[in-house]
C-alpha cells in the first residue's frame, strides 16, 4: 500500500510540473490571441480617431488586468503611445522582441526569461498605393509568477484531496486487510491440523479464494495419500513377492538336503523348480530396475529400422506355451507388412507386457488378438482379450506406478504392477500413444500407434510390402 501512495505521489509532483508549463504556454497563446484582436483594430486607423483610441486603449488596460501582464502600444517610431503600468509613456520601446515584430512584420513571443514571456504584434497599416508597412507593435510582458501562483493554489487543492484520498484508502485497506486476514488464518489453522493425511479435510466457506486454497490442498493432499497408500501397498507386495521364491527355493533346497540318497529325476525336478523360482525373482528384479531407470530420466533408445512384422512373431512364438497352458488362442493377424525405427529391445519388452496381461488375465478357455497395421506415417498395434475386463473407474489408473485393479488375482498370477507403467512410458519415448478400452467381463483392448520414423516430424516414411495382404496365425 506505501508503495501504491508514494507512486502516486511522485506521479501528482510530475502532472503538477508538467501542468504548470502547460498552463504558462496555453496562458500566452490565448494573451497573443487577444493583441492579435488588438492589433487588428488598431490597423482600422484607430490612432487618429480619439473615440476608437480610447477604445482600444480601454481593451488594452483589460488585458492588463485580466492577464497581470504588462501592456504597451506603441506608434509607427516605436514611441510608447499607452503603457498599462503609465511609467514609461512618451518613451522608446527598446525591447529585442518588439524590434524585430517591427522589422519583420511578425508576431513574436519569447520564451519565459527573467520570470516573464514576452511577446509582440505588428500594427500593419496600408499607404496610398496600397502597400503594407508597419504603424506600431502592441507589446506584452506575461508573468510566469502570476500563473505558477494560480496553478499552486490548484496544487494545494489537489493535496488536500490527495491526502483524503489517502486517509480513505488507508482506512479501507485497513478493514479489508481484518476481514482477509480472518478466513486465512482459519485456513492456515486447518492445513497444520490436516497436514497429517490421517486429518480431515480444510473447509472454508468465507471468500471464493479461500475456497480454492481449501480445495486445492484437499486435492494435493488426497493425491499425496493416495500416492502414500499406493507405495506402502508396492513395499508390501514387493516384499511378498521377493519371499516367495526365496522361499519356495529354500523349502526346496532343504528337501533335497534332507534325502542324499533321493534319485536323479527328483533331482531333475527340484532343480526345475528352483529355475523357475528364480526366473520369477529376476523378473521382479529387473522390473524395478527398469522403473528406477525410468524415474531417473529418458534412457537413451537404441533406434534401429525394425521388422515389426518378425518381432511381434517371434514374440508371439515364445508366448505360445503360456497362452496354451491358460487355454488360451493367441492370434496374430498383420495387415501389411511394417517397418519401423524402433528400440527393438525396449518395445518387444513393452508390447510382450500388453499381451502377457492379456493371456493371464482371460477366461478358460479365452482369446487374445493381436493385430497390426500401419499408413504412411505410424503403424497401429490393436491387442484385444476376452478376459475378465476392468471397470470403468479403474481405467485411468492402470498406467499409474504399482497400481493393480484386482489384486488378488494378481498375486496369485505374479506380478507387481510395474510392467503397465513402463510399457506406457517406453511407448511414449517412442513418441507414441497408447489408448484402452475394457468393459468388466468381456474383455480389454489396447491401442498403440507409434510414428514409423522416429524424427516424425522431419521424415515421413511409406510402408514396405504389399498392401491389403492378410496374414492369419494361430498359436
Amino acid at each position: 500500500m506505501m508503495v501504491g501512495l508514494l507512486s502516486v505521489g511522485v506521479t501528482r509532483s510530475s502532472i503538477l510540473l508538467d501542468g504548470s508549463l502547460v498552463s504558462l504556454d496555453n496562458r500566452s497563446s490565448e494573451l497573443i490571441s487577444r493583441l492579435r484582436i488588438l492589433s487588428d483594430r488598431i490597423s482600422g486607423g484607430a490612432y487618429s480617431d480619439e473615440n476608437k483610441k480610447n477604445i482600444f486603449l480601454s481593451d488594452a488596460a483589460m488585458l492588463s488586468d485580466v492577464y497581470d501582464s504588462r501592456v504597451i502600444i506603441t506608434d509607427r517610431a516605436l514611441k510608447i503611445i499607452y503603457d498599462s503600468y503609465g511609467n514609461s509613456t512618451g518613451r522608446r520601446l527598446m525591447s529585442s522582441a518588439a524590434l524585430r515584430s517591427f522589422k519583420d512584420k511578425a508576431e513574436i513571443r519569447n520564451k519565459e526569461k527573467d520570470g516573464y514571456v514576452t511577446m509582440a504584434v505588428p500594427v500593419r497599416m496600408y499607404d496610398a498605393e496600397g502597400e503594407i508597412y508597419c504603424g506600431g507593435v502592441v507589446y506584452a510582458m506575461l508573468s510566469a509568477e502570476s500563473v505558477y501562483k494560480l496553478e499552486n493554489e490548484k496544487a494545494g487543492r489537489s493535496l488536500i484531496i490527495l491526502l483524503l484520498f489517502m486517509g480513505v484508502l488507508t482506512a479501507v485497506a485497513v478493514v479489508l486487510s481484518l476481514l482477509l486476514e480472518r478466513p486465512l488464518k482459519n485456513v492456515a489453522i486447518q492445513i497444520r491440523q490436516a497436514a497429517d493425511f490421517d486429518g480431515g479435510d480444510v473447509s472454508e466457506a468465507g471468500y471464493t479464494e479461500t475456497r480454492d486454497i481449501a480445495g486445492a490442498f484437499n486435492s494435493m493432499k488426497n493425491r499425496m495419500k493416495a500416492l502414500d497408500d499406493s507405495r506402502q501397498e508396492f513395499v508390501a507386495n514387493v516384499s511378498h513377492e521377493l519371499k516367495t521364491p526365496m522361499a519356495s527355493i529354500k523349502v526346496l533346497a532343504d528337501s533335497i538336503n534332507m534325502q542324499p540318497d533321493a534319485p536323479l529325476e527328483m533331482y531333475q525336478d527340484f532343480m526345475q523348480d528352483i529355475s523357475k523360482e528364480i526366473d520369477r525373482e529376476d523378473r521382479i528384479i529387473s522390473d524395478l530396475l527398469s522403473l528406477v531407470h525410468m524415474e531417473k530420466g529418458a534412457p537413451a533408445l537404441d533406434i534401429k529400422e525394425t521388422d515389426i512384422n518378425l518381432m511381434l512373431e517371434d514374440m508371439i512364438k515364445r508366448l505360445g506355451p503360456l497362452a496354451k497352458k491358460n487355454d488360451v488362442a493367441l492370434v496374430f493377424e498383420s495387415i501389411r507388412q511394417v517397418n519401423a525405427d524402433v528400440d527393438e529391445i525396449k518395445l518387444s519388452s513393452a508390447f510382450t507386457n500388453l499381451i502377457e496381461n492379456g493371456i493371464k488375465y482371460n477366461k478358460r478357455p479365452g482369446m487374445v488378438k493381436v493385430r497390426l497395421d500401419a499408413d504412411y506415417r505410424e503403424f497401429t498395434l490393436v491387442v484385444s482379450d476376452t478376459g475378465i475386463g476392468i471397470p470403468e473407474e479403474e481405467i485411468r489408473h492402470i498406467f499409474e506406478r504399482f497400481y493393480r485393479v484386482d489384486k488378488s488375482h494378481s498375486r496369485e498370477i505374479g506380478g507387481t504392477g510395474l510392467g503397465l507403467s513402463i510399457a506406457r512410458r517406453t511407448i511414449v519415448l517412442h513418441r507414441g500413444q497408447i489408448n484402452v478400452e475394457s468393459e468388466p467381463g468381456k474383455g480389454t483392448e489396447f491401442t498403440v500407434k507409434i510414428p514409423l520414423v522416429y524424427n516424425a516430424e522431419v521424415q515421413v516414411k511409406t510402408p514396405k510390402g504389399k498392401n491389403g495382404k492378410k496374414k492369419t496365425k494361430k498359436h
